[in-house]
């Protein structure tokens, strides 16, 4: 899965396990009162964790480091994690959750369904970056020997970085590569764990290729090729 989906998959389900979650809290002091909730500092903060928490296994890598991105200057990022932007957001999330909430929203079957099915994706490859994370170890002989082989293919972006900086982009790519040639395997070894038991009376490849309602209702009213054995003749 692409990080871009990825985030957006967690940044849906993450806000709404958060803000139920805040919700029953009442620890701290009371900063503002939105709707029927009152939001205490301790649940901005407990909100602010989880963001940092989000983006560090999103992309799979220790708080150290990603602190050290986020002060970069190059990056910018610092703008980013300004309590007060974070704030803003968050204020804003809960009123509009305070909203759909009075509107009964959330009782919506087919809501309830994109939130589950979201909560289910995101939980699979959060558990995925996680065991990736404490099976594939970047050791700092590791770094410096990547560090070189970046400045040698590209001199001028990466010759001029102290050699701080030059292991931080090895580390980086090296991070981007292990995932590519280990999160597949990682995730066959997880799904091992997992009895399947197939119903021998029946067919899933017929089903799959013809039996699915909506899919064959999206390809007659979208002016698709009718699928097989779904043909009438007149």
């Amino acid at each position: 899965m692409r990080v871009q989906t990825l985030s957006r998959i967690i940044v849906l389900i993450a806000s709404l396990l958060v803000f139920y979650y805040l919700s029953g809290c009442n620890k701290g002091e009371v900063m503002e009162k939105i709707g029927n909730s009152s939001i205490t500092t301790d649940d901005f903060e407990s909100y602010y964790e989880a963001e940092v928490e989000k983006i560090s296994r999103i992309y799979s890598t220790d708080k150290k480091y990603l602190y050290q991105l986020i002060c970069d200057p190059r990056t910018g990022a610092i703008e980013r994690f300004k309590p007060e932007l974070v704030w803003e957001k968050y204020r804003d999330s809960r009123m509009i959750l305070e909203v759909a909430d009075d509107d009964k929203f959330l009782d919506n079957p087919r809501i309830q369904k994109i939130i589950e099915n979201a909560r289910n994706e995101a939980i699979a490859q959060l558990y995925v970056n996680e065991k990736f994370i404490e099976k594939v170890k970047i050791s700092e002989e590791d770094k410096e020997k990547k560090c070189e082989e970046l400045r040698a293919q590209d001199p001028a972006r990466f010759g001029p970085l102290t050699l701080d900086d030059c292991k931080n982009q090895a580390f980086m790519a090296l991070k981007g590569q292990y995932y590519k040639q280990y999160a597949g395997k990682i995730q066959d070894e997880i799904k091992e764990r997992v009895q399947v038991a197939p119903n021998k009376d029946f067919d899933i490849d017929k089903y799959l290729k013809d039996g699915v309602q909506l899919y064959n209702t999206i390809r007659k009213e979208g002016g698709c090729e009718a699928p097989a054995g779904n043909t009438t003749t007149k």
